[in-house]
């Protein structure tokens, strides 16, 4: 019961993180008006277009290989592997 409440909570903590990075990046224009001299400067700029441009190239990539672990669970039995 306890490794399945950590379990749970280490998931919950790790997409509370992932969601909120994605927010900080997402909502630039609403967190300008709180800290303007650091959220406005170029070198934030520019890792926002890293982050967004490494994102976008690698979603394709994430769905091929979630499409091809789901082919491998549906039809290749665990004493095949």
């Amino acid at each position: 019961m306890l490794a399945k409440f950590r379990t749970i909570t280490l998931e919950l903590g790790f997409v509370l993180i992932i969601g909120a990075f994605l927010y900080l990046f997402l909502s630039g224009d609403q967190l300008t008006s709180f800290l303007p001299a650091l959220l406005s400067s170029p070198q934030l700029l520019d890792v926002k277009t890293l982050f967004f441009s490494i994102l976008l190239e690698a979603i394709p990539f994430v769905l091929i290989g979630v499409f091809f672990s789901a082919l491998l669970q549906t039809f290749v039995r665990d004493e095949t592997v």
